[in-house]
């Protein structure tokens, strides 16, 4: 199984990041904020063989480069469908949009959007708006992915026992009060839902300067810390 990295950052980017977004085994795309595209074109990527994309909610940084992605599909390839998973009303707010922009009729071909899809297991974030997580199983491995998340039992439970597990660490430790206010996790609070999940390998994800600080100084063989652009295998 192969993840490659197309973003890590949280939803303040700075020069040279991208916000959060993985691909898995070239096929299976999660989230796809501003840029996504982009950075699949950068890494040589064929967008038209991308066959789901897995949005966990609503934000910008998550779901704002649905339409361009659409949009350089279109210039590839419609013949080959895809599939959009998310949360509730996605679908109307994507062809809203879309058709905001005067996406020609022709560019939404073959574009389905779902409420399940085998082999992936649809759980709830804790954040400020309604928020998925997802655990794929791909072959015989399983990839647990939170989006945005303060702590919560439900994720512990849809990630349980996960070869990799990506969740956001927006803040660093100690700032336990104003991440869990807004719906996110610092990394102490990522550190406890990866341990309690029992999960093999722990990706930190939307990070910002202080949280990849803390966690490039963590001597744990079991965390990977994600680099733009980068493929890890397992």
């Amino acid at each position: 199984m192969e993840i490659k990295v197309l973003g890590t950052w949280n939803s303040h980017i700075r020069a040279g990041k991208r916000n959060t977004s993985y691909l898995l085994d070239g096929k299976i795309l999660l989230d796809c904020g501003p840029h996504t595209a982009e950075s699949l074109l950068e890494n040589n990527i064929n967008i038209s063989e991308v066959k789901l994309i897995l949005i966990t909610h609503l934000h910008l940084d998550h779901f704002g480069g649905l339409s361009d992605f659409l949009w350089q599909r279109a210039f590839e390839s419609t013949e080959k469908p895809i599939y959009i998973l998310g949360p509730e009303n996605i679908g109307n707010y994507a062809l809203d949009i879309l058709t905001r922009y005067n996406t020609p009729d022709y560019f939404l071909k073959n574009i389905e959007f779902i409420d399940r899809y085998s082999n992936v297991e649809i759980g709830n974030g804790k954040h400020s708006i309604p928020d998925f997580t997802f655990k794929i199983k791909i072959n015989d491995k399983y990839v647990f992915y939170s989006g945005d998340t303060s702590f919560s039992e439900e994720v512990i439970k849809n990630a349980l026992n996960s070869d990799v597990f990506i969740h956001e660490a927006t803040y660093p430790s100690g700032m336990e009060d104003i991440a869990t206010k807004y719906g996110h996790s610092t990394v102490k609070i990522a550190m406890n839902a990866f341990r309690e999940s029992k999960s093999k390998v722990f990706i930190p994800t939307h990070m910002s300067e202080q949280s990849m600080v803390e966690l490039g100084n963590m001597n744990n063989k079991n965390i990977i810390v994600p680099e733009e652009n980068n493929t890890y295998r397992f």
